[in-house]
């Protein structure tokens, strides 16, 4: 699923929960993934997974902060995301 570079999105994912603390067995056995949503720009965008980055400085050279790589298997929706009525690009 390509999805373009730059391209500013909101995604709906699974992603894996974890805790270490002692708890009962039984509310273990109900512990789910949680469910995520992420927005920021595609970065990369490969057949195993996309990279998204939740912050950019838009200066030739392009440097991008705090990212999140969502395999594509944990990825549920993607909406591409307008600003002032078009979409973000």
């Amino acid at each position: 699923m390509k999805q373009t570079k730059r391209q500013r999105v909101e995604i709906h994912w699974h992603d894996i929960l974890s805790d270490s603390s002692w708890i009962d067995s039984d509310k273990a056995e109900a512990v789910r993934p949680v469910d995520v949503i992420s927005t920021g720009y595609i970065i990369n965008d490969t057949d195993e997974h996309i990279v998204l980055a939740h912050s950019m400085i838009e200066k030739p050279g392009q440097k991008s902060s705090d990212y999140t790589v969502i395999p594509w298997g944990c990825v549920q929706t993607i909406w591409r995301l307008k600003r002032n009525g078009v979409y973000a690009e």
